[in-house]
């Protein structure tokens, strides 16, 4: 045994108690020096980390189950919080194209905005696209399609039950 690994063995709490010290008052250049050496060997690490997850596939699923598990909740709001971000993000992106006023009554409340099929055939789209929760999606990945309109939701609403908007009348 060499003199630092007896060292180390006999003073182990003071070795760590300094070494926590300098990470502490170092966690910039530590940081620096271990981005630089991330850059360097950017694709060793590549190759590698993907020849790690498939020797220890199962292991991984298994931690990846474990961990869901026990913070379930947490990944859940987390899910959540996600999924209504990039619903916000679709619902912009398919207004700006659409228009962000209603063009029955020209109300501009951003938040009462749905999207309407100028055909009246929406129950049948929604059961070929999956539901309303991925009309959004749908809309941006065809490029928005024609044959659909901005109504604001008492519009819309009014135009699905009566085959047209009171304002009209």
């Amino acid at each position: 045994m060499t003199y630092s690994q007896e060292y180390y063995k006999n003073n182990r709490e003071k070795v760590l108690k300094i070494n926590l010290r300098y990470r502490l008052s170092h966690k910039i250049q530590i940081k620096e020096k271990g981005k630089i050496y991330r850059e360097k060997r950017k694709e060793y690490l590549k190759k590698w980390n993907k020849e790690y997850r498939l020797r220890n596939l199962e292991k991984m699923k298994q931690q990846n189950r474990d961990y869901y598990y026990k913070n379930r909740e947490k990944k859940l709001e987390q899910e959540h919080k996600r999924y209504k971000e990039l619903r916000k993000k679709q619902k912009m992106l398919v207004f700006q194209h659409y228009g962000r006023e209603c063009k029955c009554c020209g109300d501009k409340n951003i938040e009462f905005m749905t999207i309407d099929h100028i055909n009246n055939d929406g129950a049948e789209h929604r059961k070929k696209v999956g539901g309303t929760a991925h009309f959004y999606s749908w809309l941006i990945r065809n490029k928005f399609p024609e044959g659909f309109q901005t109504l604001c939701f008492n519009c819309n609403i009014a135009k699905g039950i009566y085959g047209v908007c009171p304002h009209k009348k």
